[in-house]
């Protein structure tokens, strides 16, 4: 065998590279193993993974699938709101639109009263001047007159209107006017006039007159009955055939029983001719006729009694009145009213057919 340091043992070699190749085998083979569990742990993850990320996949996508279905529920339901707002809001328009109108139907009612109230009222004030014009004019009944006026100022107080100014200031200085004027009492003085008439035989005569005695002669027997009342009766017939007078006095003159009826037939006669006077309010007939009442109760009436003496001042009084005052002219407030009134018809705020007609 030869021993040549170059050459290689063969057989030695052999098992070393035996060993080399079953490492290098092994080695591949412990790293195919590592590899195949690394492939199979990285297919496993792999797999983990794919089937976490379904598994989301699917919760995400029935999330998604609930929030859808809820969106369309809410979509459902906000067109449902929609719908409903827009019949609320069409039935609000109708409302807004009836209550329009019916404002405006309540406001022509408004108006159309107040026109018809202001009618009425206008109406009504002008027959209170037309009565107190006619009062004034034709029967001089000025308190009469006054109460109609101002039963018509009163009227306009309740009406709102500016342009009734003008009538209310002339209506009050017409009202003025009427309380300026010194009216007499007409009736109270024909009332008077006409008592007294009634009362006149109840006036004592003066100096002793048979008739005063034989008023109370009268009503004495009048409370006496039977034969003391027949004694009395032919008594007072008996005084009244005789008179006695005092001489020497200054009695005035003695009348006689029939001269006594005469007397105060007269009196009523002139009496009711005062009493006309007054109604015609005619001062020369009702001068004349109280200077002759005048004279004849201080003829032959006892003028210190006190029911002659308040004649005699009564008479004296009426003596001084004027029944026929100048009376003021009331015609200006009709004249304004209806000046107001034909305005109104121009302008057209009623008919003409709707104003008040003198």
């Amino acid at each position: 065998m030869s021993t040549d340091p170059g050459s290689v043992d063969t057989r030695v070699a052999a098992p070393t590279d035996t060993r080399a190749r079953r490492g290098k085998a092994a080695f591949l083979g412990l790293l195919s193993l590592v590899l195949s569990v690394a492939a199979l742990l990285a297919v496993f993850v792999l797999y983990e993974d794919t089937r976490q990320k379904e598994a989301l996949s699917d919760t995400r996508r029935a999330e998604t699938d609930r929030l859808v279905n809820r969106i369309d529920r809410l979509e459902r339901d906000l067109d449902q709101s929609r719908l409903e707002t827009r019949q609320l809001r069409d039935a609000l328009t109708s409302l807004e639109r009836k209550e329009s109108a019916a404002a405006q139907a309540i406001a022509g009612l408004l108006a159309s009263s107040r026109q018809t109230n202001l009618d009425w009222a206008l109406a009504e004030v002008e027959h209170l001047l037309v009565i107190a014009t006619q009062r004034l004019q034709l029967l001089h009944d000025v308190p009469t007159a006054l109460a109609a006026m101002e039963s018509a100022a009163a009227r306009l107080r309740h009406l709102d209107d500016p342009g009734l100014d003008d009538l209310r200031a002339q209506l009050a200085a017409d009202i003025d006017a009427l309380k300026a004027v010194r009216d007499v009492d007409i009736s109270g003085l024909a009332l008077y006039l006409t008592d007294l008439s009634d009362r006149v035989d109840s006036l004592p005569l003066g100096g002793r007159s048979g008739r005063a005695q034989g008023a109370r002669d009268r009503g004495e027997a009048g409370a006496q009955s039977g034969w003391r009342g027949l004694l009395s009766s032919i008594w007072r017939e008996f005084k009244s055939l005789v008179v006695v007078s005092r001489t020497g006095a200054a009695t005035g003159a003695t009348l006689l029983p029939e001269e006594q009826y005469f007397l105060f037939q007269n009196l009523r006669l002139q009496i009711e001719t005062a009493r006309l006077a007054v109604a015609r309010r005619d001062m020369r007939m009702l001068h004349a006729a109280l200077a002759t009442l005048d004279d004849w109760l201080r003829s032959h009436f006892d003028t210190s009694s006190a029911d002659v003496a308040n004649v005699l001042d009564s008479f004296k009084r009426m003596q001084q009145l004027d029944l026929d005052p100048e009376l003021p002219d009331i015609t200006s407030s009709m004249e304004t009213l209806r000046a107001f009134v034909h305005e109104r018809a121009v302008e057209g705020a009623v008919p003409d057919s709707a104003a008040p007609q003198p």
